[in-house]
């Protein structure tokens, strides 16, 4: 469903040398889903190096939708996998660093430096419809796994996972993980949550170090608090990195 509504929001296109077939019918075996854009057999369908049958949809079903077969076609660097997609009406029109494929008015393909959008999002989720890929190898297919969410409780697929949060909760996260980075903590001793006496000596004391890591305990498990870490990294990323952490 996804997928669907983010490939008519860049106006149905249609990946070259996956043109619907009529001899096909859906569902699709990727998402599940029926699309009013066709079908193609799914020998053409799924990139020949596809090997995550476990997360088919309808693994039994001989055809790939159009919307599937678009966002999972293309080479590096002509391919949505080297982004990380949102969708919310309304997003296509909002500010990047980087200038990425044109997915219409309510989609946005985003990149390092423009992922505080991300952060901005899962922190305060709109009440209409949204959805959210994000990527970082470049080397996975994301989007056609991802999931369309409906209020302040989501999940939001990153790379190979899903992670599952709700907005307070990730605000707290994303607050506690702030801090830490303004204070001075190396990214891997945050994703560890575990340092060493000479940097609680040199990031302002034990006090700061533990409140907040016992946020990352508690509230950042399930790959939420290694998301939290991501965005806030990847956001500052050609960026004031103060600006962007002092605004949590």
């Amino acid at each position: 469903m996804l997928t669907q509504l983010i490939w008519e929001s860049a106006g149905g296109p249609i990946a070259k040398g996956r043109e619907p077939s009529p001899e096909v019918e859906g569902p699709c075996m990727i998402c599940g889903s029926c699309c009013d854009g066709g079908y193609v057999p799914r020998k053409i369908g799924l990139p020949a190096s596809f090997t995550n049958y476990d997360m088919l949809k309808a693994p039994a079903a001989p055809a790939v939708c159009v919307a599937c077969a678009w966002a999972m076609a293309g080479k590096p660097p002509d391919t949505l996998r080297m982004w990380s997609i949102v969708y919310l009406p309304g997003i296509g029109e909002a500010p990047c660093v980087h200038q990425g494929p044109d997915l219409g008015l309510h989609a946005i393909a985003l990149r390092a430096g423009d992922l505080v959008h991300v952060l901005r999002l899962l922190c305060n989720p709109p009440s209409q419809p949204w959805g959210c890929a994000i990527a970082d190898s470049g080397k996975l297919h994301v989007l056609p796994y991802a999931r369309l969410n409906n209020g302040t409780r989501w999940t939001v697929r990153f790379e190979a996972v899903d992670v599952s949060s709700d907005a307070s909760t990730f605000r707290e996260v994303v607050a506690a993980t702030a801090a830490l980075l303004r204070a001075g903590y190396p990214r891997s001793h945050i994703a560890a949550c575990d340092t060493n006496p000479a940097m609680l000596n040199k990031c302002g004391g034990v006090l700061i170090w533990h409140d907040n890591v016992l946020i990352l305990k508690t509230k950042g498990r399930g790959g939420v608090g290694t998301l939290a870490l991501f965005l806030l990294g990847q956001s500052a990323r050609g960026a004031n990195k103060k600006e962007i952490w002092n605004e949590w």
